[in-house]
């Protein structure tokens, strides 16, 4: 009986050492499923915006009658950058993320949409647009004269509150309102003042 509990002790103690190992490997396990399901996702979830311009345009009631119609207005915009401020989960220190970065020159009329393109972020916030301005024109008729429109600080900051999902797309509305007194007569050029409102389609 003695000789078969010696025999047997080598074969337990290998039985033991790999039941020890096991447990290790299991808590090991565990332990990193947890870190990465409450810490730091493996694999972010991306969603796309896109970025649409439009234009609505008014006439002040100051000034000489007219009888041009803002329907007619064209606004040719030249940006050299479109960017997006970003935050949220899985972008920790926020930054501006580029949808355009060369020169390009969009024709507005009321009403009519024209789309700038488009990007794919993890999901987050956007916080802000910000669209820099080379020039903007305005012709009040078809084939008219151009007129200056004044930028503040030659680009347009424009605060939002789009959200970027996983596996969608927000699309992201930009309306610059033109706001142009009723008449030029001999009144300086930049005239017309440009409001952007930012709105959300989802």
């Amino acid at each position: 009986m003695v000789e078969r509990t010696r025999m047997l002790r080598p074969a337990l103690n290998v039985l033991l050492v790999y039941g020890l190992v096991g447990l290790v490997v299991a808590g090991g396990v565990v332990t990193f499923s947890e870190l990465t399901s409450k810490v730091v996702p493996v694999f972010p979830r991306n969603g796309q915006i896109a970025l649409d311009f439009t234009m609505t345009s008014t006439l002040e009631n100051s000034g000489p009658p007219s009888n041009v119609s803002p329907e007619t207005f064209t606004l040719n915009l030249t940006t050299n950058s479109i960017m997006v401020h970003r935050s949220g989960e899985f972008n920790v220190t926020s930054e501006w993320s580029s949808i355009l970065n060369t020169t390009k020159t969009v024709t507005l009329q009321d009403g009519k949409k024209v789309s700038l393109g488009g990007l794919t972020l993890p999901e987050g916030n956007i916080t802000m647009v910000r669209i820099g301005v080379v020039n903007a024109v305005l012709q009040r008729t078809p084939g008219g004269s151009g007129e200056s429109v004044e930028v503040p600080s030659d680009r347009l900051l424009i605060p939002s509150n789009a959200q970027v999902r996983a596996q969608s797309i927000t699309h992201i509305l930009v309306d610059l309102h033109l706001v142009c007194p009723g008449s030029t007569g001999s009144s300086p050029s930049k005239e017309c003042i440009i409001t952007p409102v930012l709105h959300v389609e989802d």
